[in-house]
């Protein structure tokens, strides 16, 4: 069930009654995924009478709604850090709007470096990327669709810092949280799967890990074929994306969580200076490839759905496709994924499979400098 929060008669945010409870499955009430937690603002924690509401879809106000509490910021006891995280349990978070093009390849992908569960927000997509991804029963289980209508959010409040702290209510704190946009695919250097990578910094409380922007090449058209094979000119960058142990995070950000333990290093094991950016971009394990603008073609749609990040300003000038069309240098090493990603499309998306098997795109790169 989608339900609707609010605190002393301000809306605060809406969350997912579907964590298991035993004993509703033990009573015959469906499949018993109707538990909830309801994360309160710490600035509510101070000592005075305050009242939350929950209410459904429908407008009804669940059972004990409305209620009034009262808490305290002092703690009887401090709260020992939890275990590190388990490197196999790793969910992939991300927000999503008109991404149909975009969204098999990239799940393929992802599914082929080891990730088993995705949560995606939709954004009022209008091309049918949610219908897309439902109606396929190989993805059930695994792949989780959130409608994310900017209508329903508070004004003033931009859609993807609105998901992440729902999202954040109602995932279970066990595990690895990665956050990374449709445009965005990891990419390991030494390793074959996530889990090989996170085994590695399993103390960490979060691993950041630098972009490398990935321009135009020189497109004019959206052509057909993986967005992968299509783009290999890039750049460095400082900016980070991250994995990060989600019992540890109080807040998450587009690009490095605020946590509430501990602190967010790169591959080198060095603290990130300025927040979500690097000291020096380095490579040597892992990279998150960018790709910003691809086409001119594929830029203008982009410009023209706006940024999720924020609430005024959200199309983005015209300049940001010079600024982030680097070709710096030719970067394949994203095709030493590639049998796994074909292997992980053969399993979910066999019809789109057939399509870049007809346009010649499932054979083995080339790879190689020029």
């Amino acid at each position: 069930m989608e339900l609707f929060v609010w605190f002393d008669g301000r809306f605060h945010g809406r969350l997912l009654a579907n964590r298991n409870r035993p004993d509703l499955r033990q009573a015959a009430i469906g499949d018993g995924r109707y538990a909830f937690s309801l994360p309160v603002p710490t600035a509510l924690a101070d000592g005075r009478s305050h009242v939350a509401r929950v209410v459904a879809a429908d407008g009804q106000d669940l059972a004990g709604s409305p209620l009034e509490f009262r808490l305290t910021a002092a703690v009887d006891r401090v709260s020992p850090r939890p275990e590190p995280a388990a490197p196999g349990d790793v969910t992939l978070l991300a927000i999503a709007k008109d991404e149909r093009p975009y969204v098999e390849e990239w799940i393929a992908h992802h599914h082929g470096l080891g990730f088993r569960r995705f949560v995606i927000y939709d954004n009022d997509s209008s091309d049918g990327t949610a219908e897309l991804l439902r109606q396929n029963r190989r993805l059930a289980g695994m792949v989780e669709i959130v409608p994310w209508p900017g209508s329903a959010l508070p004004p003033g409040e931009a859609p993807q810092h609105a998901a992440y702290a729902h999202a954040l209510g109602w995932l279970e704190r066990r595990g690895w949280l990665a956050v990374f946009d449709l445009d965005e695919f990891l990419v390991l250097r030494r390793d074959h799967t996530v889990q090989q990578l996170l085994a590695r910094y399993a103390d960490a409380a979060a691993l950041a890990i630098g972009w490398r922007i990935f321009g135009s090449g020189g497109h004019d058209r959206h052509e057909p074929g993986p967005v992968t094979r299509r783009f290999r000119h890039c750049g460095p960058h400082r900016l980070a994306k991250s994995i990060a142990q989600l019992a540890l995070i109080e807040r998450m950000g587009p690009h490095v969580p605020v946590l509430g333990d501990g602190s967010a290093c790169d591959e080198r094991r060095r603290p990130l200076p300025d927040g979500d950016r690097l000291a020096t971009p380095s490579y040597r394990q892992a990279q998150v490839n960018h790709y910003f603008s691809k086409s001119r073609e594929e830029w203008n749609r982009k410009r023209a759905r706006g940024r999720p990040d924020l609430t005024v300003g959200r199309v983005r000038p015209e300049q940001d496709f010079a600024r982030h069309d680097l070709a710096d240098a030719v970067d394949d090493t994203i095709q030493r994924h590639w049998p796994a990603t074909i292997r992980s499309m053969e399993t979910l998306f066999p019809d789109t499979l057939s399509q870049w098997r007809s346009a010649g795109f499932a054979a083995p790169p080339a790879t190689g400098r020029r």
